[in-house]
């Protein structure tokens, strides 16, 4: 699937913001999680209500054991990846969306896309990543984007 002319631009503001002082220190991204397999800021500004759903973009660092995991699927320069995700508004259910694997320039390694499609929700495990992921886009969403 392409992104379009304005998913495009969005991808690439994204990726330049996020690029910078490791995405937690850009001014519209949240660090929702630092432990030590994964580290992951939401964008804040990406947040989109869809109506039935909302999407956001976020930023996945994977700690050591998972980076190594990683760079075995896309090469030595893996760092992190960026995921867009639609997440149903009515239960904890999501699905992934965009991925961008990036180097550590920032630089598009591997790109995954697939389009919205109401039949393909994943329910987010309990205790999840996903599940704090989800649980944070809906705080964020309901509050405009402001953070505590």
């Amino acid at each position: 699937m392409k992104l379009g002319i304005k998913g495009s631009i969005f991808l690439l503001v994204f990726l330049l913001g996020f690029g910078r002082a490791g995405g937690a220190g850009a001014a519209n991204c949240v660090e929702i999680v630092r432990d030590a397999r994964w580290t992951i800021s939401i964008d804040v500004t990406s947040i989109e209500d869809k109506g039935a759903y909302i999407t956001a973009w976020a930023k996945w660092i994977p700690g050591n054991e998972m980076l190594e995991k990683f760079r075995e699927s896309f090469g030595p320069n893996y760092a992190y990846q960026v995921e867009r995700r639609a997440f149903s508004k009515k239960s904890r259910e999501e699905q992934l969306l965009d991925v961008v694997a990036c180097d550590r320039n920032g630089s598009a390694i591997d790109e995954f896309h697939a389009p919205f499609s109401p039949g393909s929700y994943i329910p987010a495990a309990p205790g999840s990543y996903v599940e704090l992921t989800w649980m944070k886009v809906m705080e964020f969403a309901s509050t405009g984007g402001k953070t505590n």
